[in-house]
């Protein structure tokens, strides 16, 4: 049933591997992000199975892939006293477990709750290096259309022909809002790419529908009939893959597994 989030298990491990293989020929650590997917499955691909060595970015996340037999986790948001009793369960729980500060008012904060027994907390400083983060990486070259993991499928629900558009029934409880004007409109004037189809463009979501339109001529609506599918490509996967409950792994054409997130904060 549409719309679903689908996931391309191959990319995942061929993806994996590359930025595996990177590192240890750069002679760097990799400490693989978990905030994306927020899954156990992915995680244990990103780390070829140690379960060691990840980021998070809420504590239910850190909770979650702990309770999956994860360790040496770092809890990237900044850590703010309402949230110091779960920081110290977790701490107690793992073998390492890491915060992050940006503010000296942060480090106050872990100098208020000391911990027991002359442990010490470990900290990571959080640097801006200018990277500019959460944008569609094809936009920058960094990746290929190719080697994009997650696609959102959906249906088209209806014509509008005087206004030329394909209604779907993604709208932006199943997409994200980011990317409509990014780099100036490096994807036209469109909220993600249409996989296969260059000529559509996303340009309006409610809370249920989405409008798609050609980006020039008009639209021929025979080749997308009511109940056709289409693929999304988003712009921004992490805001994409949090609006679902659950996700559809695939290789090729077959679903492989359906992997259930972490969710909650």
């Amino acid at each position: 049933m549409t719309p679903c989030l689908l996931v391309d298990m191959d990319v995942v491990q061929r993806n994996a591997t590359k930025m595996l293989n990177t590192c240890k020929g750069l002679g760097v650590k990799l400490r693989c992000n978990m905030k994306t997917h927020k899954s156990r499955e992915i995680g244990r691909i990103q780390t070829a199975g140690s379960r060691r060595c990840i980021s998070v970015s809420t504590l239910k996340e850190a909770e979650y892939f702990a309770d999956g037999g994860f360790d040496d986790i770092l809890y990237t948001s900044m850590l703010t006293s309402d949230k110091i009793g779960r920081a110290m369960a977790l701490l107690k729980k793992l073998n390492s477990f890491h915060v992050m500060l940006d503010n000296e008012a942060h480090l106050q904060v872990l100098e208020q709750h000391p911990l027991p027994d002359h442990q010490r907390w470990s900290a990571f400083l959080k640097v801006d290096t200018g990277g500019m983060r959460d944008v569609q990486q094809t936009i920058i070259g960094s990746c290929a259309q190719s080697e994009i993991a997650v696609r959102v499928a959906t249906r088209v629900k209806g014509h509008c022909l005087k206004r030329n558009q394909l209604l779907i029934d993604a709208g932006f409880l199943a997409m994200s809002w980011d990317g409509f004007s990014a780099f100036d409109g490096a994807l036209g004037g469109s909220f993600c790419r249409v996989d296969g189809h260059d000529n559509l463009k996303l340009v309006k979501m409610s809370q249920e529908v989405g409008h798609i339109e050609p980006r020039s001529g008009s639209l021929d609506f025979a080749s997308h009939p009511i109940g056709s599918l289409l693929f999304l490509l988003p712009y921004h996967a992490c805001a994409t893959a949090c609006q679902f409950t659950e996700f559809y792994g695939h290789s090729g054409d077959q679903i492989t597994n359906v992997m259930i997130p972490c969710k909650g904060w």
